[in-house]
């Protein structure tokens, strides 16, 4: 525990980058709290208030161990803002003020990324798909997009696509293919797995979480087994749990389904793609 004493320090490596540093006995003594739990494997609960630090609070302890140990540590927390924090902030500042890479990265859910052949089948058969003006101009802009996007996750857009024509090109676990796609090696989703398996540190939101623990079939899983978690945000963790451990239909989700494959108003939707052509996943 001496290193985190050395860290937190006034005249440590974060006081001689951050002008105007006080060491905050708070932010010691949970980070030496964090510590101990990693070191015996423990579950620890901590409540902190408002100035006392706590992301670096665990982001050292934490950070130490995943370096040392070449083990994987999951960040997860309710909010986008928190996250950015994390990543573009905080562990940045750390990472200058210890001399270390991290190797932390922000995880998004497959959701968030182009499916290079559902865009691929759905504009062999926009004309079908998609019910309207408003919504082709949305999927040829998708459909520009993709030829210069970097990543081909939605973070990479400027501006938030209609989400019906995004569900109908995005990655999908029911019908992703996995190594038998012929878009595999090219795949954006697929090169997001590589970055993770290279990281340390794995920033996610709760909903990813949760989501990926309530998958069944492993080799679909997106997120590793962990040896260390930390839930920031914490108070948030039983709805989301709730939400994804277990089933819930509503009216709107139904109809929201049944016009994606049948817009009965508009004589548009999936259905029709099919016709008498060889079976599609999708």
């Amino acid at each position: 525990m001496d290193y985190i004493d050395s860290v937190f320090d006034k005249d440590g490596p974060v006081a001689r980058v951050m002008p105007g540093y006080e060491t905050r006995d708070e932010q010691v003594s949970m980070a030496m709290a964090v510590g101990k739990a990693i070191l015996n494997s423990d579950t620890l609960i901590v409540e902190a208030g408002t100035g006392v630090g706590k992301s670096f609070s665990y982001l050292v302890p934490v950070a130490r161990f995943a370096l040392e140990t070449e083990g994987v540590a999951i960040i997860s927390t309710n909010t986008i803002n928190l996250q950015e924090q994390i990543i573009h902030k905080d562990i940045p500042f750390l990472e200058k003020a210890l001399a270390l890479d991290f190797k932390a990265l922000l995880v998004k859910g497959r959701h968030n990324y182009l499916c290079l052949r559902r865009l691929n089948r759905s504009n062999l058969k926009q004309k079908d798909l998609f019910a309207d003006e408003y919504e082709m101009r949305q999927f040829a802009m998708i459909m520009t997009w993709s030829y210069n996007t970097i990543d081909g996750s939605l973070y990479d857009m400027e501006g938030e696509p209609d989400s019906k024509v995004w569900d109908m090109v995005s990655v999908d676990s029911e019908s992703c293919l996995g190594k038998k796609c012929p878009y595999y090696k090219q795949c954006f989703f697929q090169k997001a797995r590589e970055k993770i398996r290279e990281a340390r540190i794995l920033v996610v939101n709760h909903h990813l979480f949760f989501s990926n623990l309530a998958m069944q079939e492993e080799q679909k899983k997106l997120l590793p087994e962990c040896d260390v978690l930390v839930f920031d945000e914490a108070h948030s963790i039983e709805n989301v749990a709730t939400e994804h451990m277990g089933t819930s239909v509503t009216n709107s989700g139904i109809r929201y389904l049944m016009d994606l494959l049948f817009n009965l108003k508009k004589q548009k939707g999936f259905l029709l793609t099919l016709g008498d052509q060889e079976p599609m996943e999708w």
